[in-house]
């Protein structure tokens, strides 16, 4: 019917993925992508003592105390594995591995909100499977 039953990795209005980052999830107006799968690097705080030790994302890296890097390296390979809602039969599965070089919310932390109109996704790759 051409109705989507599983998304994942779509953007908010704000052109951000639904992530911790996302202005509306912050708010509470649309949910969190739980089974986003996103190779940026994370960049983390540390503050406390040894008793209690708290531990947060910060947007720019110099601010960090260590970074995950979570990018792929050239010819690896990754599964990743998505439990769905079963659709309708017949059904296509459509997946994309997408590109952009920098997120929109890190150019507002920056305050360079007049150049996130300019930022460009690149599809990497894309198949599509159809049921039988």
């Amino acid at each position: 019917t051409g109705a989507v039953v599983f998304q994942s990795g779509d953007f908010d209005s704000y052109g951000d993925l639904r992530d911790v980052h996302s202005r509306e999830v912050k708010e509470g107006s649309v949910a969190v992508d739980e089974s986003l799968v996103n190779f940026q690097s994370k960049n983390y705080l540390r503050a406390g003592d040894d008793a209690i030790l708290r531990v947060w994302q910060t947007v720019f890296p110099f601010d960090a105390d260590w970074i995950e890097k979570k990018n792929l390296q050239p010819g690896e390979e990754r599964k990743v594995l998505y439990q769905t809602p079963k659709p309708p039969e017949p059904f296509t599965v459509s997946v994309q591995i997408k590109y952009r070089n920098l997120p929109p919310y890190l150019l507002r932390a920056l305050q360079l909100e007049d150049l996130v109109k300019q930022l460009q996704v690149f599809t990497i790759d894309s198949v599509s499977v159809e049921s039988k």
